[in-house]
Parts: structure tokens; C-alpha cells; sequence
């Protein structure tokens, strides 16, 4: 079974436009019915942690996105994985909570001044990394339609996140929590396989989107947008450019592959419908169409990068980083252990196993890895609420 990890929790903004894969689709979320946790998402509250209630869209929204992010990367996940990734993003909204919680309490506080640099930041960010069709910047008003929220929620929503690291910051600093070059370069040695630089690819795409109706590609759309693809392959023939005709025909909300220096990207992080006709191609040439479950692409080689063993001088400070931020980590669930809150959760799994003794022991073993490392034993669920049927 894949071991599960669940990235830094983010705003709400953020985490509703993490759904925009790499490859420039907007992956479809999973219908509720069709997705074992999804289906055990009750109507009111997942969980409650002292007073504070986590509403049921919150976790829908994290568990959605990390899950399009593990299957782009990764492919499909198994049940059990679901779960997995559902405790443990069930777990890090109760960890948020009870940060949040923690710094109001001890009197912490983010500026209006310091959210309004902040919000800047994050529309200046997002602009360039999310351009319309025109290959242009996206405006504010853009950004907040793509996320489906209001500039209101967005900057509650921010505020939230930013009392929230800076309570990390207090408990990390407490803490004292610190990593050496000795230690960097211990980890350098011990983790020498993990190490290397992949082997990647600069490309250039041409991509045309077929949207799917109910999990699956309409075949009149697929067939106008394979014309499309064979016309946009016709031009790049003629002798226009590919850039130009990428940027004119590409459906990648950030053009990704358009610009002229193409994109750099592991071989392994290629869609697997792409990995084998990509690799084929010698420099300067450019595929015939290539069929994904996305829709089309038309990709032109612009060099192959081989991968390298880094030495530990050029990996030193990205591994404290990375020491810093699992110790942080660390840090944090400890301070949160030491809580005194009362935690009740209301999401249970009992219903869907029943029918599959498969699941069972593995779901029993998982919980108890997940009580484990929770920041404390939830207090007993009352009566359950009604679920979504």
C-alpha cells in the first residue's frame, strides 16, 4: 500500500485552484457516491474541536484535492488509501483548529496591514501562474471566480492561515527547534538513493482539453477536439511556429508548454499516455497526436536532461529546510498533544466496511497508526448525525 502524505494545508483560495493539475486540466472531483469517504462525509460538522465546528465542505475541499494530486502524480488510489488520506486530512484540520484555537487564546494577532501585503503577494503569484487563454495575467476578480469564493472568504480565509503560522512559529521557536550541518549531511549519506536528480525533458505542448460528462468524454466533443489537435498539427507542418500556434490553441489555463524556453518536467512526472511517444522524439521534433485520458497533445522535444548524483554542497540547505520543517512538524503535534481540547468526530467508516471484510483489519490497523500520531484520542462520538445519502 502507498504510503500517504498530505501536503501543507493552505487557504481556502489556494486549495480550490490546487485542483489545476500540472497538465493544464481542471480534474474532475469524484462524485460523491463513487468515492468510499466521500459517501461517509456526514451533513453537518466532520468534527467538532472544543467549540469549533469543522465544517463538512472544508474537509471535502482538502481530501478532493490532495486526492487529484496523489492520482495525477501517482494513479488511482485503493480504498483503503482513501481512508488513509481522509484520517490523516481529517487530522490536519484538527490540528488547525486547535492551533487557531491556541493563538487567540494567548492573544496573537495578524494586521490588516500585514493581510492586505500577504493578499498581494498571493493574486501577484497566482496572476502568472494561472493565465488566461490570451496567455495573459489573470486578474483579481478572475482568481476569485476560478476558486469560487469571495474576495471577503478569501481574506478571512488568509487571515485564519496566517494566525495559524504564526502560532507554529511560536511553538517551533519554543521548541528550539534546530537542524546542523552535521545532521544535514547525515541525512545526505543515509538517504543517497533518494538523492538523485531524475532524468527530465524540456518540451513544448500543444494540449486540447475534452471535458467529460459523467466520467467519461462525450464523443461528439472528442471528435471536434481531435480536428482541432489535427489542425493545430497541420499549421505546426506548414511552418508556423509552435509556440505560436501553441499559444493560440492551447486550453492549459496557464499555457503551460507554450513558452518559447518550453517546460522542464521529470520524465516520470509525464502522464503515462505520454511518457513512451515523448521520450521517442529526438530534439526539434514534434509528435504526431497523442491521446490522453485529458484529451489531445502535441509535444516538441526540446532537449533531454539526464539526471545527476547532487553533492551534499548543493543539497545542504534544502535539506535543513526539509529537517526544519519535519521537526517543526514534530514540534507542533506535540504541542497539540499536551492539549487539553475535546475532540469529537463524526465521520465513521463502520457502514461502508461492513460489506468488505477486506477492509476491515486493514482499517483496524490504520486507526491505530492514526491514534498514534493524532494530536490526542478523540473524545467518544455521540449519536451520529444523518449522512449524505
Amino acid at each position: 500500500m502507498k504510503r500517504i502524505a498530505v501536503m501543507a494545508c493552505c487557504g481556502g483560495v489556494m486549495l480550490a485552484l490546487s485542483q489545476l493539475t500540472a497538465w493544464g486540466q481542471s480534474a474532475p472531483a469524484p462524485a460523491a457516491q463513487s468515492d468510499i469517504v466521500l459517501r461517509c462525509v456526514p451533513d453537518g460538522p466532520v468534527a467538532r474541536v472544543d467549540q469549533e465546528a469543522i465544517a463538512p465542505d472544508e474537509f471535502r475541499d482538502l481530501y478532493v484535492a490532495e486526492l487529484l494530486r496523489l492520482q495525477h502524480t501517482g494513479g488511482q488510489l485503493e480504498d483503503i488509501e482513501r481512508m488513509e488520506l481522509a484520517m490523516r486530512c481529517l487530522r490536519m484540520l484538527i490540528e488547525r483548529s486547535m492551533l487557531f484555537q491556541s493563538a487567540q487564546q494567548q492573544g496573537l494577532a495578524v494586521t490588516d496591514e500585514e493581510v492586505a501585503t500577504a493578499w498581494k503577494e498571493e493574486v501577484e503569484r497566482m496572476s502568472k501562474g494561472l493565465a488566461g487563454q490570451s496567455g495573459k495575467p489573470l486578474s483579481e476578480e478572475e482568481i476569485l471566480k476560478l476558486a469560487n469564493t469571495s474576495r471577503e472568504n478569501a481574506l478571512k480565509e488568509l487571515r485564519r492561515t496566517m494566525l495559524i503560522d504564526k502560532m507554529r512559529g511560536v511553538i517551533v521557536k519554543k521548541k528550539n527547534v534546530t537542524a546542523t550541518d552535521e545532521e544535514a549531511k547525515k541525512y545526505f549519506d543515509d538517504n543517497k538513493l533518494n538523492n538523485r536528480i531524475p532524468d527530465s525533458v524540456r518540451i513544448q505542448q500543444i494540449y486540447i482539453k475534452v471535458p467529460k460528462t459523467a466520467g467519461a468524454p462525450n464523443p461528439a466533443i472528442a471528435e471536434k477536439a481531435r480536428k482541432e489537435a489535427d489542425n493545430a498539427l497541420a499549421r505546426v507542418k506548414s511552418g508556423e511556429k509552435f509556440e505560436a500556434v501553441a499559444k493560440a490553441v492551447t486550453q492549459a489555463p496557464n499555457k503551460q508548454g507554450a513558452e518559447e524556453n518550453g517546460t522542464q518536467v521529470a520524465v516520470d512526472g509525464l502522464p503515462a499516455e505520454l511518457r513512451q511517444p515523448v521520450m521517442a522524439l529526438a530534439p526539434g521534433e514534434v509528435s504526431p497526436v497523442i491521446t490522453s485520458e485529458y484529451g489531445f497533445h502535441i509535444v516538441k522535444m526540446l532537449e533531454k536532461v539526464a539526471g545527476k548524483e547532487p553533492t551534499f554542497e548543493e543539497m545542504s540547505a534544502g535539506i535543513k529546510k526539509l529537517l526544519l520543517a519535519q521537526r517543526g512538524n514534530e514540534a507542533v503535534r506535540e504541542y497539540c498533544s499536551e492539549m487539553k481540547s475535546e475532540i469529537t468526530i463524526y465521520i465513521d467508516f463502520d457502514r461502508e466496511i461492513k460489506a468488505r471484510p477486506d477492509l476491515q483489519e486493514a482499517l483496524k490497523k490504520l486507526q491505530k497508526e492514526t491514534d498514534e500520531s493524532a494530536p490526542q484520542q478523540p473524545a467518544a462520538a455521540p449519536k451520529k448525525p444523518a449522512s449524505k445519502k
